[in-house]
């Protein structure tokens, strides 16, 4: 049953039950906790689209001497991340939005937080996920990618995640520079439109490769429940 082989992983990996036990994603460190990606050397990860710490969390299982640095607009999850990680010296999150332009703009906090966004919802949003409707709109400070490391004295290799509900490619075009010193992007991207304007996998697959990436893997798959489209997913980008 399902329940045994997870049962059975934990038990051959029990860093993946601690992950689980902080909040963290178990599916993400069995994705990475390989050979291929601890021979990456990764100093430094820069994780867009915090929520409540389930990546760095994951992340600081896997790198546990490697620079943090978060990003997350969303005042209650800052706190939450902040709370979680008090003490961890390698760990420094910043509150603001990452994008294309520095200034303030309007943010959709869903009661769902991970559902949250820069961007309206769209009607694939409203089908599949009704739940992450009941909403408000907050202000929030926007930043660059690039505008932020500028001031700080970053360690390579990077690792680069991303998962800011269809803002991806606004968040790549204002970190171009910074992408050009990254080793390793992780982000999730979607084959529909979830949220109004989103760049679809597509587009993000067209820069990344542009800025010298190959895909090299995919995991969390999503399929529509009522005919098994394939929807979105993670995605995992080497410099070549």
């Amino acid at each position: 049953s399902r329940i045994l082989r997870l049962a059975a992983r934990y038990s051959e990996n029990p860093r993946a039950f601690w992950v689980k036990w902080r909040g963290g994603t178990p599916e993400t460190f069995w994705k990475l906790d390989h050979p291929w990606f601890h021979q990456l050397g990764i100093k430094t990860v820069i994780d867009v689209g915090c929520n409540e710490g389930q990546f760095a969390i994951t992340a600081r299982q896997l790198l546990p001497s490697a620079h943090i640095y978060s990003f997350e607009p969303i005042p209650d999850c800052l706190v939450r991340v902040q709370e979680r990680f008090k003490g961890d010296s390698q760990f420094q999150i910043f509150d603001c939005a990452l994008g294309d332009q520095s200034g303030n703009t309007c943010f959709t906090v869903s009661d769902i937080t991970g559902a949250s966004s820069l961007l309206a919802m769209g009607k694939v949003q409203a089908k599949y996920f009704p739940e992450s409707l009941k909403k408000r709109t907050i202000s929030v400070k926007m930043e660059t990618l690039d505008g932020i490391t500028a001031s700080l004295a970053i360690a390579e290799p990077i690792f680069l995640k991303i998962d800011v509900q269809g803002f991806e490619k606004q968040v790549l075009t204002g970190g171009q520079d910074t992408l050009q010193h990254v080793k390793l992007v992780m982000l999730e991207a979607s084959f529909e439109q979830f949220y109004e304007g989103q760049a679809l996998f597509d587009e993000i697959y067209a820069i990344l490769r542009s800025s010298g990436f190959t895909l090299v893997d995919s995991f969390n798959m999503m399929h529509a429940p009522d005919n098994g489209q394939a929807l979105q997913a993670d995605f995992i980008f080497i410099r070549s």
